[in-house]
């Protein structure tokens, strides 16, 4: 094991954080095995740290991490083809997540299979993704069957800067720096189980307040009520984290007929649906929805959906009796990708309506964060 001591780090208010350190002296020895932490979250999972904890390390050549997942929510542990100083390999792009087809490791042009079996070796030349991992233990209605494990470990036996990604989550990075055997490490274990913990902290406990978009007087324009999901996005030097919050503000809300709910993503970085009824097997399917003339999808309720789709639950298609009632689903409300010099501008639909006509009670969830208690309730009277 190597010697580990004389850390010390000063912090620095501002937009700017200055890191000292205190180069430890350590001694070549076998290779070690760390530990790091993979998402965390809140007692009720209403709170989503979506980060690697800590989002940056700094280990010898020929040792291993393994992350070990703290949320219901899942994440992978993906290193993409790169070179030693974490530049995308030539012919490559980020793939999407998943298990078969041309997702996870077999898509991009990356050249691998989906998943990567646990313990392998990285050293850029190959493309390494866990699939999904979480801890149903943690979720409020626990759907075992999506999370794929709660730990990965990799080996890194070659020297340089690896970036580290989640599939499933665009905005979270780190950076694993991978130092000769030569070369003194700056932090323990110890260091990094205390930085993995701060950094959670301050993603969970750093909300701040989030409000919908009202006019100058403050009040919603028209008979429409304002139900919000929020969240933060954060810069470290490694890479990027951010905040989640998987609840729909208010989580209940009472109207009257006639009147138009909507709902607003104002989180930069996790998309939510709006699902009544039925919900799909594809998230990102439109179900009642159409766009209006700012961009918004909305639609109304109750209504009869007669489109066929495939069905979470497996049930009948909707194209055939019985129809599907009350159904509406406007896919992915979510903020697109920051604007890059030289690719297509994308547009972000963060919004979708519903005018409800009749009174009831209407339940909705949010199809992909429905495990963690993301769900709500429309009360409308007369």
């Amino acid at each position: 094991m190597k010697a580990m001591r004389g850390r010390c780090c000063l912090r620095v208010p501002g937009a700017i954080g200055l890191l000292l350190l205190m180069m430890p002296i350590n001694s070549p020895g076998d290779s070690q095995s760390w530990r790091a932490t993979l998402g965390s979250q809140n007692i009720d999972a209403s709170k989503q740290a979506m980060a690697f904890l800590p989002n940056e390390m700094w280990i010898s050549q020929g040792d291993s991490i393994t992350w070990k997942t703290n949320a219901g929510e899942g994440h992978t542990i993906t290193f993409l083809q790169q070179t030693s100083g974490g530049a995308s390999a030539s012919g490559t792009s980020r793939p999407a997540n998943g298990t078969t087809g041309a997702t996870g490791c077999a898509g991009g042009g990356q050249g691998g299979t989906a998943v990567t079996a646990n313990g392998a070796n990285f050293d850029g030349t190959v493309c390494l993704n866990s699939g999904t991992l979480c801890d149903s233990n943690l979720q409020q209605s626990p759907e075992p069957d999506k999370c794929g494990g709660t730990t990965y470990s990799v080996t890194f036996p070659t020297a340089g800067n690896f970036k580290l990604v989640c599939l499933i989550h665009r905005d979270m990075t780190g950076t694993v720096h991978v130092l000769p055997t030569s070369a003194s490490l700056p932090f323990s274990q110890a260091d990094y189980d205390h930085q993995a913990e701060e950094q959670a902290g301050e993603i969970i406990n750093g909300a701040g307040p989030v409000r919908a978009p009202f006019g100058r007087d403050g009040v919603p324009p028209g008979p429409v009520a304002k139900v919000i999901t929020g969240g933060g996005l954060v810069a470290t030097g490694g890479g990027k984290a951010y905040l989640a919050i998987m609840r729909f503000m208010p989580s209940k809300i009472t109207v009257h007929v006639g009147d138009t709910v909507e709902w607003t993503n104002v989180n930069p970085a996790e998309p939510h649906t709006v699902t009544f009824g039925v919900e799909p097997l594809v998230p990102t399917t439109v179900l009642g929805a159409a766009a209006d003339i700012d961009g918004a999808l909305s639609g109304s309720l109750p209504n009869t959906v007669t489109a066929g789709f495939p069905r979470a639950d497996g049930g009948p298609s909707c194209s055939v009796a019985p129809n599907c009632a009350n159904t509406f689903n406007p896919g992915f409300i979510a903020a697109a990708a920051q604007d890059v010099t030289g690719a297509p501008q994308t547009t972000s639909i963060t919004r979708a309506r519903v005018t409800f006509t009749q009174p009831g009670t209407y339940n909705y969830i949010c199809a992909i964060h429905d495990e963690l208690g993301m769900k709500g309730e429309v009360d409308v009277i007369k």
